[in-house]
């Protein structure tokens, strides 16, 4: 199995383990869309990978650093008692709390950096879909 899956497993695994609004409802790789009973909901997905070039003439284990992206995505609606804003900013304050507490994401990486973090809002009127996307850079040897 490749080491990426075992991150995004790692991820997941830890995620639905550290009590976030998502519950279980954390997802490697899904394509479905997310109807309103799946949410609130995390995704982990894999984006880009570069691979650092080290002793050329030694085959092995190379030195990677892969892009991965939990999106976390709640339901929008007007008048809601808290705002939607306002859930995407406490369920990323959990899902970088998980991160924090498991540095090398139960062993499967050597680093794990915390880059940055978008908000975004689609859809309209009662199927408004709010999402945040923390991206962190995982580097493995594999």
């Amino acid at each position: 199995m490749h080491q990426r899956i075992l991150i995004r497993k790692a991820i997941k695994d830890l995620l639905v383990a550290g009590g976030t609004d998502a519950g279980g409802r954390v997802f490697t790789g899904r394509v479905d869309p997310l109807f309103r009973s799946d949410l609130p909901a995390i995704l982990i997905y894999s984006t880009e990978e570069s691979v650092e070039r080290e002793d050329i003439e030694e085959v092995g284990l190379r030195k990677r650093t892969a892009q991965v992206v939990v999106k976390g995505a709640v339901r929008a609606s007007a008048g809601a008692e808290i705002g939607f804003d306002d859930q995407l900013d406490a369920l990323a304050e959990q899902i970088e709390a998980v991160m924090d507490a498991n540095p090398l994401l139960n062993q499967t990486a050597e680093t794990v950096w915390f880059d940055e973090t978008e908000f975004s809002l689609s859809g309209e009127s009662e199927d408004l879909l709010g999402v945040v996307s923390l991206t962190y850079s995982i580097s493995y040897r594999g």
